[in-house]
């Protein structure tokens, strides 16, 4: 007989086989014959059926019961790309497939070993997340948190504002997203898409995003933008919100 039954190792792993009942052995993976092989126990690392014939003295017997060798593979994976906004907490999460999980490095997180961790940011973080199943077997997956500065809303003035909605239709009537109103200087105005990806940005005054982003036409959505800059009385404006796109 072989033991074990039936075996699961991880990638790269291997496991030892034991026959009983012989004074030399001949292994077998697959039906076909493994050379050099003639002791009671074999080191198994390739995925397959198994089976020993029993050899005592000059008497053969017949091949053993068999036994199967799995291979757990899980490959790595990337997962998709999130947003998050600065020093506001978010809930990340890995996949389920283990039973330990820990990320690195812990920065903003408040349990690393924890398999849905809540993340705290002021900067775009990258996340190697280790996860260890009851086999002992490890893959590492990866997370890329993208993270929107928050800007405060201290337009005190009241004399600059971004429309709530617009509609690139090339009609010349609110085909353009752009900041209005009393600016005298204007650091930056930045828009993204609902990813987090950044589809425009200008300091320029009166120039706006037409809805292209890479020259392809974007489809109706919400996008987020941020601004800052200052007034024509010498007021800081610093300024965040939403605007729909309109098809």
């Amino acid at each position: 007989s072989i033991s074990p039954a039936s075996a699961s190792i991880c990638e790269g792993g291997t496991i030892v086989l034991t026959g009983t009942g012989g004074t030399s052995y001949e292994w077998m993976l697959n039906g076909v014959k493994i050379q050099n092989q003639t002791s009671s126990t074999l080191t198994a690392s390739a995925p397959g059926t198994y089976s020993v014939t029993i050899i005592n003295g000059t008497c053969t017997g017949p091949a053993s019961n068999t036994t199967v060798v799995s291979i757990l593979e899980t490959p790595g994976v990337r997962y998709t790309e999130i947003t998050a906004k600065e020093n506001t907490p978010i809930r990340l999460s890995a996949r389920n497939i283990g039973s330990q999980w820990e990320w690195t490095p812990a920065t903003g997180l408040d349990d690393p070993s924890s398999i849905a961790p809540l993340a705290t940011l002021i900067k775009d973080q990258l996340y190697f997340i280790n996860i260890t199943n009851e086999q002992n077997c490890s893959i590492t997956d990866t997370l890329f948190v993208k993270v929107i500065p928050a800007i405060p809303n201290n337009n005190s003035t009241g004399k600059v504002g971004v429309p709530t909605a617009f509609t690139p239709n090339s009609n010349n009537v609110n085909d353009q997203l752009r900041p209005l109103g009393n600016l005298r200087k204007l650091d930056y105005f930045r828009v993204y898409n609902r990813w987090g990806v950044l589809v425009f940005q200008t300091n320029k005054i009166g120039e706006g995003w037409d809805g292209r982003h890479k020259g392809t036409m974007q489809t109706a959505d919400t996008f987020s933008w941020i601004l800052m800059g200052e007034s024509t009385d010498g007021q800081p404006i610093k300024l965040s919100g939403k605007t729909v796109l309109i098809r």
